[in-house]
Parts: C-alpha cells; sequence; structure tokens
C-alpha cells in the first residue's frame, strides 16, 4: 500500500491569532504538517535554513521584509518552495507583483479559510491556484497591455494575443491557458506561432524581449 505523503508547511503571518486558526485548520488533514511559523521575513529565512518545507504561505504585511521581497528571495533561494501569498486587502497591483516575485496562489485574507486548504489542494498537484478573482486582474492587465503594446511594423497585438502572453509567462502550460481564457487547447497551440508572425520574429527569445519591454512600459 501506498504511503500517502505529508506536505510540510510553513507560515509566516506577524499576526498570530490569524497563524494559530490557520495551523488548526491544517493539523484537521494528516495530509499537512505545519513545521514552522515565524513573524517576519528575517525569522522565515532563518528557520529555512532548519527546516525542511514544501509550502510557505506568506502574508504581504510584515514588519520589516514586506511578502514580495520575501517570496522573491524564496524563490531564489529554494525555487522548488511553492509560495502561496495573502493579503487582507489583495489588489491587481499587489497580486501582479506578488505572481512577478514568483508566488503561485496570491488569495485575499478575507477568503473562507476553506478556499485557502482547496488552494493548497490544487498548488501541491498543478504548481499554481488562481481564484476567480485573481484571473480577472491577470486579464485586466493583459487589456491594459494591449491597449498600449504597439508593435514596430504599426500593427497591435490583439487583447486575446496579450492574455495568452500574460498567461504563458507565468509559466502555465496550454490546458491551464485554455481553461482560464475559454479557448480549446488546440487554438492556444496557434497563438504563439500567430503572435510570433504579426511581430515578426522567429524565436521564442525575442517573444519575450518584446513583452518584458511592453510590460514594464503598462506599469508605469
Amino acid at each position: 500500500m501506498k504511503t500517502q505523503k505529508t506536505n510540510r508547511i510553513g507560515i509566516v503571518d506577524d499576526n498570530t491569532t490569524f497563524s494559530s486558526i490557520l495551523v488548526s485548520h491544517l493539523k484537521e488533514n494528516s495530509k499537512y504538517e505545519v513545521a514552522f511559523t515565524a513573524i517576519s521575513g528575517e525569522e522565515c529565512l532563518r528557520k529555512l535554513e532548519l527546516f525542511k518545507i514544501d509550502i510557505i504561505l506568506i502574508d504581504l504585511i510584515l514588519p520589516g521584509m514586506d511578502g514580495i521581497e520575501l517570496t522573491r528571495k524564496i524563490n531564489k533561494m529554494k525555487p522548488e518552495i511553492l509560495i502561496i501569498g495573502f493579503s487582507g486587502y489583495l489588489t491587481k497591483e499587489n497580486t501582479l507583483d506578488l505572481l512577478d516575485a514568483g508566488c503561485c496562489c496570491p488569495l485575499d485574507k478575507s477568503d473562507d479559510f476553506k478556499i485557502l486548504i482547496e488552494a493548497i489542494e490544487y498548488v501541491i498537484v498543478d504548481k499554481k491556484y488562481f481564484t476567480t478573482k485573481v484571473q480577472e486582474f491577470i486579464l485586466e492587465n493583459a487589456a491594459k497591455q494591449a491597449s498600449l503594446g504597439t508593435i514596430s511594423k504599426g500593427k497591435k497585438l490583439s487583447l486575446t494575443d496579450w492574455q495568452f502572453l500574460d498567461l504563458y509567462y507565468q509559466d502555465m502550460d496550454n490546458q491551464e491557458i485554455a481553461g482560464i481564457m475559454f479557448k480549446s487547447k488546440e487554438t492556444v497551440r496557434g497563438y504563439k506561432r500567430t503572435i510570433k508572425k504579426k511581430l515578426g520574429i522567429k524565436s521564442n527569445s525575442e517573444m519575450r524581449e518584446y513583452y518584458n519591454k511592453h510590460r514594464k512600459m503598462c506599469s508605469k
């Protein structure tokens, strides 16, 4: 009989009441073991040297180093750790910042604890989990890029093209992108080829360079 893997979790939040409630919920499921809690990014980094974990839950607002900076440091130091970020006030801006830093699942702290547990389940399997709210933020950002992203030949990428690029560079596979965009996998597979043709480029590196340049322009 196959032994069920226990996923070791770290929690970083200076609100110890919230952390305690979260620990209680996680203890109800034998698949999870809370390896440590921390109240700051600095304490978290010290404990990461002592404990091996699979998933870490990080509050956005922390004393000293904030959750975005901490996410970026952990993603660089230990990229195998799955990072779930949460905030008491999740906006499009801090959602995109979290994703850019390496977070695989931004959540609103006001969400029910059941949603958080569900997110952990999905992250373990799919490495990502986006609520409807987060999906809307991603697509709104793509729409903004579509309105500003003029290509060198005087043409524009369509809203759909930008939606695809924004999701593609979140390291999503075709099935995940198809689910969010409500398209077939076959349609999604053709986007990269179509975009390269519109831009007059051939390589993936040129497409990435174009995307990074115009994404920065849109965030200003």
